[in-house]
């Protein structure tokens, strides 16, 4: 065994458990039967830059300050050690790549692979110790519960902007800054929000944007009904899940980009979304600059993949969201970065009953008073930003949300099938004043000037059938095997059992091979016995080739090569033929 290997193995079940969960894309299904499988996939340039991926800047400048081998005091020397950084600062990052095995102790020092060498240049000594946090303090309830009311009002009104045909798509396609303002200012938002809104709207299947005006679906109707947590919970996968960041939107030229334009999905932006939320520190970040100072030191490898722009995109498409509350991480904040890569709805089943329990402890006042208006403070309810919207138009909307009632806007009301007598009620009910006599003339005079059989706002003959295609994550986690049962196997010697005929359905997703041939593959990659392999060169030849201890990893065969007497990784479509070799 290779020294790297002898590391591996002396590791014991728990270091090696540990340093699986902290590699997991070296735990696959079928699993790794030996220690030289493994140091092999560590090794590879793939796995390397997932793990780099998930260190911080101070460890990839340890890394940098590593040679080839190097002593802890050679490293403290190159590092300033108690002049520009502490111990604890060296060896906290050093213990980052030791747990990952990125870097392993070798002797009295460090070994690096070649593979895990990085170009970073040391601008003299660096400081690794990581950006000052603000002190921790959970956020408000209170302020949690406003964030939600506000996002969800103003998504329910762009909705009905685009139900009632009042949204323009541009030629060229997508929907235009100058709509989106417009459309901002209709529903006393704000211009991010309507974006949000309006992207989010798109993934979930609500909006078509195909035709010059942009419709809503017919499964809109349904939407309308369900519930403020119900329809949070789908905003929410909706968001997790985007390939993109509906806030940060730059075309080549600099300018803004339509929403619901031609859109480019992102794997960097949807993992860089997951990890921010997943590892926020617990007391959050006063503003947006101050969250991608902090993760541009956390995450580096992944912000520089990102789109320029998009931490602070995140932060704050969280922050309208009420997933950030303040700038602090929350209940549900929490419950996302448990989730990690995941199709939108089991968020949906995962997030509901918490968006439930936030939703129904929100407590709103309402007070009518004899200027028409109505003012209503703390988190608007649903019944009640309902009635109001239907009756009334929003002049502000804040800690105290203000909405005045006028000729039009009460006619609004009758025109959608209400009467006097049922709008008087319901503010009756819901007030904790009583209802103004202005506010009681004016809904009565409404009434006797409506007209029979006014047509009703959005008729649902305008709206577009679903185009079928659910917006998802376009971060797919491999299914693997348990670390801890990996970690146990590869110490007692002792094999996972393996479903082969699962493995070998795995393998023909991956190629056109004939069945006898996958069944073959399966078999040895589910157990390790050698195969023959013809398979196509640079040249369009067709070469034979003898491989040992066989491991599948997305598309891609690895072992132990007779031809090359080495490791080397064959891609499944170069595969020609398979053939078992006996004894």
């Amino acid at each position: 065994m290779t020294q790297f290997e002898d590391w591996l193995a002396g590791l014991g079940v728990d270091r090696l458990e540990t340093l699986l969960r902290l590699r997991p894309d070296v735990a696959l299904d079928p699993p790794l039967r030996n220690y030289g499988s493994l140091a092999y996939m560590l090794h590879t340039g793939r796995s390397v830059s997932a793990a780099l991926r998930s260190v911080d800047r101070s460890a990839l400048q340890v890394l940098a300050a590593l040679h080839d081998t190097s002593t802890r005091d050679e490293l403290g020397s190159r590092l300033g050690e108690g002049e520009r950084n502490t111990t604890d600062d060296i060896d906290r990052a050093l213990t980052l790549l030791v747990d990952r095995g990125i870097v392993w102790p070798s002797g009295d020092g460090y070994r690096v692979p070649p593979m895990a060498g990085r170009s970073i240049a040391l601008d003299g000594v660096p400081v690794l110790a990581p950006p000052p946090l603000r002190p921790e303090r959970p956020s408000s309830p209170s302020s949690q519960q406003l964030a939600v009311a506000r996002y969800c009002e103003s998504a329910d009104a762009v909705l009905a902007a685009v139900d009632s045909g009042s949204v323009a798509v541009l030629t060229s396609g997508g929907v235009g800054t100058r709509m989106v303002r417009s459309l901002a200012k209709s529903i006393k938002g704000d211009e991010l929000v309507v974006e949000l809104a309006l992207a989010l709207g798109d993934n979930t299947g609500l909006i078509d944007a195909r035709a010059p005006l942009a419709r809503c679906t017919t499964d809109f109707p349904a939407w309308r009904e369900s519930g403020r947590a119900a329809k949070w919970a789908r905003w929410l996968a909706a968001w997790w899940c985007a390939g993109e960041s509906p806030t940060n939107r730059r075309s080549l030229t600099g300018k803004a980009a339509p929403v619901l334009g031609a859109r480019v999905d992102r794997p960097s932006t949807t993992r860089l979304r997951h990890r921010i939320i997943a590892e926020a520190p617990p007391s959050g970040f006063a503003s947006e600059d101050d969250a991608a100072t902090y993760f541009e030191w956390a995450m580096p490898d992944l912000v520089s993949e990102a789109e320029p722009g998009d931490i602070a995109a995140v932060w704050r498409e969280a922050s309208i969201l009420g997933i950030l509350v303040d700038g602090r991480c929350t209940e549900m904040s929490a419950a996302l970065g448990r989730l990690g890569a995941a199709e939108a709805s089991e968020v949906e089943s995962e997030v509901e009953p918490i968006a439930t329990q936030i939703v129904d402890r929100a407590v709103c006042t309402l007070r009518l008073l004899p200027d028409l208006t109505a003012v209503v403070s703390g988190p608007v309810s649903e019944r009640l930003s309902s009635l109001l919207t239907s009756a009334a138009d929003a002049e502000s909307k804040d800690a105290a949300s203000i909405w005045r009632f006028s000729p039009n806007s009460v006619r609004r009301f009758h025109d959608t099938g209400g009467s006097a007598d049922e709008l008087l009620a319901d503010l009756s009910e819901l007030a904790a004043t009583a209802v103004p006599q202005p506010l009681e003339y004016l809904i009565e005079d409404a009434a006797r000037l409506a007209t029979a059989g006014a047509p009703a706002i959005g008729d649902a003959s305008d709206r577009a059938e679903p185009s079928g295609v659910t917006r998802r994550s376009v971060v797919v986690e491999r299914a693997g095997v348990d670390p801890a049962a990996l970690a146990a196997s590869l110490v007692s010697g002792i094999p996972v059992d393996v479903d082969t005929d699962r493995v070998a359905r795995t393998l023909r997703a991956w190629c056109g091979l004939p069945a006898r041939d996958i069944a073959v593959m399966a078999r040895a990659v589910s157990y390790g016995g050698p195969i023959a392999v013809d398979l196509t060169d640079r040249m369009r030849g067709i070469v034979t080739d003898e491989i040992h201890d066989a491991v599948f990893d997305t598309g891609v065969v690895h072992g132990w090569s007779r031809r090359t007497d080495g490791r080397v990784g064959i891609e499944l479509s170069r595969i020609r033929m398979v053939r078992e070799i006996t004894s």
